[in-house]
This record gives C-alpha cells, sequence and structure tokens, in this order.
C-alpha cells in the first residue's frame, strides 16, 4: 500500500505542477496497465501452483465470483481473474495509445 500511496502521491504533484489532466490521465493508465500485468501473470502462474495454504490457496476470496457465476471450481476462478486482468491491461493499452495519438488536441 505504501508504494501505491508514495505513486499517487508523485502523479497528484507531477500533474498539478504541470497543470495537465492529461499527464494524470497517463499515470492512471500506465499504473493500471503494469499492475493488470502482474496480475494476469500472477493468476496464471497459480493454477499450476502445488503448495495448497496461504498465501497461494486464496479460494475464500472469490465469494463474489461464485455468486455471480455459480458453484465453479478453483481453478475456473482463477481463469476468470485472469481473463479479467487481461482485459484491464489491454483496456489501458488502448487508452494509452488513443491518449498518445490525441495528445496535441488537449
Amino acid at each position: 500500500m505504501f508504494v501505491f500511496s508514495v505513486y499517487g502521491l508523485f502523479a497528484s504533484l507531477a500533474t498539478t505542477w504541470l497543470n495537465q489532466w492529461k499527464y494524470g490521465l497517463l499515470f492512471f493508465l500506465v499504473f493500471w496497465l503494469v499492475r493488470s500485468i502482474g496480475e494476469t501473470l500472477y493468476f496464471f502462474l497459480e493454477q499450476f501452483i502445488e503448495p495448497k495454504h496461504y498465501p497461494h490457496y486464496i479460494d475464500e476470496h472469490f465469494w463474489l465470483i461464485r455468486r455471480i457465476f455459480g458453484n465453479i471450481s478453483y481453478q475456473q476462478c482463477l481463469i476468470i481473474m485472469q481473463v479479467m486482468f487481461q482485459v484491464i491491461a489491454m483496456s489501458s493499452i488502448v487508452g494509452i495509445i488513443a491518449l498518445l495519438f490525441a495528445w496535441n488536441q488537449f
């Protein structure tokens, strides 16, 4: 949490100092790109790990996913989380590209 707070503080100060919201949006999109790539890799690797103890076995955290999708397996929950973070990564990439193409219009 400390690292996220420092990054958020830096991004806010830089955006305020530069007085342009497009830098804030760029910081936001880059943060989510890096975070979602890391989370995608994490949930991909969790599917193949053998230890079934904390912090590797996080089955109790998937209650909301099971409420939405029904009684699905732990493996399926990991795949859903992996795909969700892949979508966030791709959305961040598209947002960054769109922002950079329209950079001079703002």
